[in-house]
């Protein structure tokens, strides 16, 4: 009862606009979860000789989806707990136990979570019909994506789920000592360690996947459809141990050579957690890899245009389709983290702004910073992302651009479209957490 009360009383104290946020946060994971779900479900029905291929490119997606959506939702839980910090690091500091403060906090993110999980299931309810008008195979996915109601509530269940857990995760630095929070400890940075974690990974997926004949002699072709998911898991994996370190290694040097304030403030942004900058881009990796597998995939499917046969120009059809969603979807919940992310900064940082505005520093300067820290990270592992796969299927891509020149233009634009869209949402997020001040704000 004591942790409800205070859970009450800090809530009705908290900035209205963090649980805003955080449930918009959370709306919007669960959106994206149950339509990509949906996806998938509706690929489970087919039962013919082409099934398998649908499913195993569904499955693909929804790996690459996880890593955004999942930062989504941690974001939306690093908001929730940064906005009660320092409230929660004072109840230690005035007596209140661990297991009140955990209390106060699990129950505070879960409401939040439920709110948002809830509102997204309403929003994923509302969007269905429209999803199922998007064609595969000829026809409309239709009535095939609605879900029964109990997958549904196992979704929502589990995004309260894990932003409780999140929310525990987080609560170490306040139960161990509660002036690790009040004083804004420095971040680890990373080490070259990852270097060396992101070349085992990748060793073992290529070592994975060049031994699918053995692995299909064995367990057969679930087997091979298991080993091949985890061998592009393990890719992920590698690139997300290794993308924290190249960031860090990019605003150095970049840092270095700066000749602008507000590029050297950008750059030492990302110096500063190189951690956190990945965490609001890496879905842009995930991006860019899906957009060159996924566009010469469809552009060789579809042939030299006049020489493809009519199943195999549609099965090319459905791959680009397929990559272009994944592509919305992907680049949707980067912008949220974005949003989220940077809305949360601007709110954690409110003092310091009121401050700077007070002795004549431009909003406009800081803001233009805080976006250039985000966007230049975004667009470099976005063109690494493609350059890397790019290179790897080197000989693949170079024949998918003879092949079908207009679907490598198509998934390239929807890679700018995503870029616009995640420059937008940082832009947004300065007007949502200090909608005053950002009235004020001069174009940028």
């Amino acid at each position: 009862m004591t942790a409800l009360r205070l859970t009450w009383m800090l809530r009705r104290a908290a900035d209205a606009r963090a649980f805003l946020l955080s449930a918009t946060a959370y709306a919007l994971v669960t959106a994206l979860l149950l339509i990509t779900l949906s996806g998938g479900w509706a690929f489970l029905s087919w039962t013919d000789e082409l099934a398998g291929a649908y499913q195993m490119l569904a499955s693909v997606a929804l790996v690459v989806l996880v890593v955004p959506l999942a930062y989504l939702g941690a974001a939306a839980a690093r908001l929730s707990a940064r906005a009660q910090d320092r409230r929660l690091s004072t109840l230690r500091l005035v007596g209140a136990t661990g297991a009140q403060v955990s209390g106060v906090t699990v129950l505070g993110a879960a409401g939040e979570a439920l709110v948002g999980a809830v509102a997204g299931a309403g929003l994923a309810t509302a969007l269905t019909p429209l999803v199922g008008l998007v064609p595969f195979r000829g026809a409309p996915l239709g009535a095939n994506l609605w879900m029964p109601a109990w997958f549904v509530a196992c979704v929502v269940a589990t995004v309260v789920l894990l932003a409780a857990v999140s929310a525990v995760a987080g609560l170490r630095r306040v139960l161990v000592t509660p002036l690790g929070v009040r004083t804004r400890n420095a971040v680890p940075v990373p080490s070259w360690i990852r270097l060396v974690l992101a070349f085992g990974l990748v060793v073992a997926g290529i070592g994975v996947t060049n031994s699918t004949s053995a692995v299909s002699a064995v367990l057969g072709t679930a087997g091979v459809f298991v080993a091949i998911l985890g061998a592009f898991l393990a890719v992920l994996v590698a690139i997300n141990a290794l993308g924290p370190w190249v960031l860090k290694i990019w605003a150095g040097r970049r840092a270095a050579r700066a000749t602008k304030p507000q590029a050297l403030l950008a750059a030492r942004t990302v110096l500063d957690d190189p951690q956190a900058t990945w965490r609001q881009v890496s879905g842009a990796a995930m991006a860019g890899v899906v957009a060159v597998l996924g566009g010469v995939g469809a552009a060789l499917s579809q042939g030299i245009p006049g020489d493809a046969s009519a199943s195999d120009v549609m099965l090319g059809a459905d791959i680009l389709r397929g990559v272009i969603v994944t592509l919305v979807i992907a680049f949707a919940g980067v912008a949220g983290t974005a949003l989220v992310s940077q809305a949360a900064t601007v709110l954690d940082r409110e003092e310091l702004g009121r401050a700077l505005d007070a002795m004549g520093i431009p909003a406009r300067f800081t803001a233009s910073a805080r976006v250039a820290g985000l966007l230049l990270p975004l667009i470099l592992v976005l063109l690494v992302g493609i350059g890397a796969t790019a290179v790897i299927v080197f000989p693949l891509a170079g024949l998918a651009l003879i092949a079908s020149p207009t679907t490598v233009a198509i998934v390239l634009l929807a890679c700018c479209a995503g870029v616009l869209s995640v420059w937008g949402a940082a832009r947004l997020a300065g007007r949502v957490a200090r909608p005053g001040a950002a009235a004020r704000m001069p174009a940028l």
